[in-house]
């Protein structure tokens, strides 16, 4: 007759998969004995400093921008920027991306899926990157959950995380910003009791924003849910130039 109490946390399954994943054992939420507690206000990144950026890194002459945008962020912020996780959405596009900064840094890759990479080239990548050998690391949504790098001061994301929802009137699905993917990759910055600084690109263009990066509602939701500041930085100052003194304010991590 003994009584066996059972209890399951996650710092960012979202209600639908905790319902999902008691959905499999048979029981639900109301079930006798059985509560399922839903409350986003604990997963707020305190040591987290998050911006965006409007920039359109897939639009015309955007590669050679981005390398200026990357270039102004390491020049700006020096020493300041330790360790950075480049995060994109596909590995073609991430190949290219690390092409583009090899001859400024050591660049590292990182990409999950079948056609990613083997387990023996990730185990290659991931060590240097650990050790420290490697200070850039361009990777897909691979590293996003259950890595742990304290020297990580800063993500990028080049791509934001997309989610496909199924829409019931088109019968399709449709691409939103995954908001627990946000949260996992943002999380790779700020470990260990220090601050850190993620920065999320966010395009402009209409049909880049459906593809590749979210609308700034979207943002507004992301605000809301996890109750943070996402403030907005702009790429240039009133002449053109990069605002490297309001980088360094913003982006400049404490530690």
């Amino acid at each position: 007759n003994r009584k066996l109490q059972v209890a399951c946390f996650s710092a960012t399954y979202s209600p639908e998969n905790l319902k999902e994943a008691f959905r499999t054992t048979g029981l639900k939420d109301g079930d006798e004995g059985v509560q399922l507690i839903k409350d986003t206000s604990n997963l707020v990144l305190k040591l987290v400093k998050q911006y965006t950026m409007y920039f359109e890194p897939r639009g015309e002459g955007g590669m050679d921008h981005l390398l200026e945008l990357i270039r102004g962020f390491f020049d700006a912020l020096g020493t300041k920027m330790q360790q950075v996780i480049i995060f994109v959405n596909e590995k073609a596009y991430g190949r290219k991306v690390a092409d583009l900064l090899t001859g400024d840094h050591a660049v590292g890759q990182l990409y999950g899926g079948k056609k990613g990479m083997t387990n023996d080239e990730r185990d290659t990548v991931m060590p240097k990157f650990m050790k420290g050998e490697t200070q850039r690391l361009i990777a897909t949504d691979v590293i996003g959950r259950g890595v742990d790098i304290p020297n990580v001061t800063h993500v990028i994301n080049i791509d934001t995380p997309l989610k496909a929802m199924w829409n019931e009137k088109t019968r399709q699905n449709d691409l939103s910003l995954g908001h627990e993917e946000y949260l996992q990759r943002v999380g790779r910055a700020g470990r260990m009791g220090k601050t850190g600084v993620a920065i999320t690109f966010m395009p402009g263009d209409h049909d880049q924003v459906k593809q590749y990066g979210p609308s700034k509602a979207k943002i507004d939701e992301l605000k809301a849910l996890y109750q943070c500041d996402i403030e907005e930085v702009p790429v240039k100052d009133e002449d053109g130039d990069i605002p490297e003194e309001l980088w360094q304010e913003k982006f400049g991590v404490v530690e």
